[in-house]
């Protein structure tokens, strides 16, 4: 193929597409929280973004929730970024669309 002063060369490989179903994930994860424990959460960490975006960020695994925010503004005198982890929330995991 040729496109303006481009050209493309292409080369057949023979043999069977690689099976890519295998790679996706056939569940949906999901996170149940206790709101009264997240909004705990959240309130004790939202002092330090004030200057900042405003924005936490939530990570976790099965048992936990993490919480960080941090403000950039403060980040620099080294007293801007704060921590917390709780047990607010359920991580739940189910398989759908598998037999």
């Amino acid at each position: 193929m040729t496109f303006d002063e481009v050209s493309l060369y292409v080369d057949l490989t023979s043999g069977a597409y690689p099976n890519y179903q295998r790679l996706i994930t056939h569940y949906t994860p999901s996170v149940i929280f206790n709101a009264a424990d997240l909004l705990r959460a959240l309130r004790s960490i939202v002092p330090m973004s004030r200057d900042g975006s405003g924005i936490a960020r939530l990570s976790g695994d099965t048992d936990r929730v993490r919480q960080q925010v941090r403000n950039w503004a403060s980040t620099r005198s080294g007293i801007g970024s704060t921590r917390g982890s709780s047990t607010a929330a359920r991580v739940n995991q189910e398989t759908r669309g598998q037999s």
